[in-house]
């Protein structure tokens, strides 16, 4: 967000995976910023200046990439629409919804029970190398019965033997539902987050969920995998990843969610798919 904002022709931007270790503490990483140093503090010429800006690691392949920008300006935006069964599919729902009813789950806050209920949806397992590098967003209509609750959303990668790996992440508060489309773009709605708007139970809404910047190749016969919750689970690898205490607050109400996907109310993920 910083890279894409400032506005000095000076940057670079690295986007790593895993925790905060490759890049500060690992030899390849201390001797990345020792070449940047040298040349900003000390005048050395370390040649990282004429180095394209981006750096970005590719997971699935698991190699490193340069790139001229960041999101890639060869990414073909591509929508992926919850269908019935829960599948993930490049055509939108034709039907209405007297034809095509929601999905949906009820989580008991967490004091009643340790159980996250979970929506997945899977795309069929990919025909090829499928390379998504970029932000994306995912855009739901949805209906509660309470006034507020979190919606929580992962992206997957299943192998054929059914191994679960973790992509990305996404987070949004129903009541910070809000968008300032003149700060947005498609791919990157902007929350001002600056008050809240209580859902009116049983009222669909529109719901754009920033999903964090990623880089994976979905192998062929891998599948992509859409998560949604309303609570973290304690044991999600994801979780690793963060500083103590940086789980989301919990929801202290048991909230039905109800999640449409008719010709109406076309739900759908926005990813930056690499030719």
């Amino acid at each position: 967000e910083g890279y894409t904002q400032v506005s000095s022709k000076h940057k670079k931007l690295r986007i790593h995976t895993g925790t905060h270790f490759h890049p500060f503490h690992s030899d390849e990483g201390r001797a990345e910023q020792l070449r940047w140093f040298d040349h900003w503090l000390k005048g050395i010429d370390t040649g990282i200046a004429e180095l394209p800006p981006v750096r970005i690691f590719v997971e699935g392949i698991k190699q490193w990439r340069n790139e001229n920008e960041w999101p890639l300006a060869r990414a073909r935006w591509t929508e992926f629409f919850l269908r019935p069964r829960h599948q993930l599919k490049a055509e939108p729902e034709p039907l209405g919804i007297e034809s095509v009813p929601p999905d949906g789950f009820y989580q008991p806050p967490l004091t009643v029970t340790d159980q996250v209920q979970v929506l997945r949806y899977v795309t069929p397992p990919m025909t090829e190398d499928t390379e998504i590098t970029g932000p994306g967003v995912l855009v739901m209509y949805a209906s509660i019965d309470t006034e507020d609750t979190n919606f929580i959303v992962k992206l997957n990668d299943i192998d054929p033997h059914g191994k679960r790996s973790p992509v990305t992440t996404g987070w949004l508060k129903a009541s910070h539902r809000e968008v300032d489309e003149s700060k947005s773009k498609p791919w990157r709605p902007h929350h001002p987050h600056t008050r809240a708007l209580p859902v009116v139970p049983g009222e669909i809404c529109r719901y754009a969920i920033r999903i964090y910047s990623m880089s994976n190749v979905f192998k062929a016969g891998h599948r992509m995998e859409l998560e949604i919750r309303s609570q973290e689970s304690s044991d999600d690898p994801m979780a690793a990843l963060l500083p103590p205490d940086a789980a989301h607050l919990p929801s202290g109400r048991a909230t039905t969610h109800k999640i449409y996907r008719d010709k109406d109310h076309a739900s759908h993920l926005l990813l930056p798919v690499i030719p």
